[in-house]
């Protein structure tokens, strides 16, 4: 599932990242690069979904 945009409840909060392989651990990187990656080692983490849709269309999708 690495490189999918996931519904992740992170420590009791919700939160929508793409989830990324980094080595041998899993983080969870945003789209804006100000925010850092969160690594999930050590956390309360449970996926809730995969995003397959969006109601508009993204940078760089296809027409």
């Amino acid at each position: 599932m690495p490189g999918r945009i996931i519904i992740v409840a992170l420590e009791g909060e919700l939160t929508v990242k793409r989830l990324e392989r980094v080595d041998d651990n899993l983080h969870l990187v945003a789209s804006n690069p100000k925010f850092a990656p969160i690594t999930l080692e050590d956390k309360d983490a449970h996926v809730w979904g995969v995003v397959t849709h969006v109601v508009h269309s993204l940078p760089g999708a296809s027409p």
